[in-house]
């Protein structure tokens, strides 16, 4: 009953802590854990997601380093 009474006063705050819980008790995500281990920091960021920032903070896709000779 807490829960809910709590979840009704800062709606916010409780999904927060939701996300929070599946996101440490996920095993995906690894890479991405690294730039934001926690959802709280994340949300305080504002940031632009853009195609070159997910495949950064992912892992995936066509990644292009240019080599100096």
């Amino acid at each position: 009953m807490q829960e809910d009474n709590e979840s009704r006063q800062n709606p916010k705050k409780c999904s927060e802590t939701k996300w929070q819980i599946e996101w440490d008790r996920t095993t995906k995500g690894v890479t991405t854990k690294l730039y934001f281990p926690k959802v709280a920091d994340r949300l305080k960021l504002k940031i632009s997601v853009t195609p070159n920032l997910t495949m950064m903070v992912t892992g995936h896709g066509n990644i292009v380093i240019p080599v100096q000779i």
